[in-house]
């Protein structure tokens, strides 16, 4: 999912929103809104594949991140603001909750170290 979610980032380029071009809004929509829905779905995968600590940040990083997204999407149309504050907020949510993942991944597990050393399996 995340892979996906980097690669449809491409599209947001392509199909960028540009002031006074009422033919742009369309296919930015169509864009963000496949990149939404994959956010999403990362989030919720990781959500039910983890367990513990992991499962519950990503549930509140959803949550943080939705709620902007209402609050951005309640202040449209138009540049203003609040939405320029709720659109970073959530995607900033989004982003801190990868780098966590990151982590969270990074750690090894006990299965992965030699047998009475310290030392991690090759």
């Amino acid at each position: 999912m995340l892979i996906a979610y980097g690669l449809w980032n491409i599209m947001g380029a392509l199909y960028s929103l540009r002031l006074g071009d009422e033919t742009s809004i369309a296919p930015h929509i169509l864009a963000t809104n496949v990149q939404l829905a994959l956010m999403v779905a990362a989030m919720c995968f990781v959500a039910a594949g983890f367990h513990g600590w992991m499962r519950w940040y990503s549930i509140l990083s959803l949550a943080a991140s939705a709620v902007m997204g209402m609050v951005a999407f309640a202040a449209a149309p138009g540049p203003n603001l609040v939405l320029g504050i709720g659109e970073r907020i959530s995607i900033g949510a989004f982003l801190l909750w990868v780098a966590v993942l990151a982590i969270a991944l990074w750690k090894p597990t006990a299965k992965d170290r030699i047998p009475g050393s310290k030392e991690m399996k090759p």
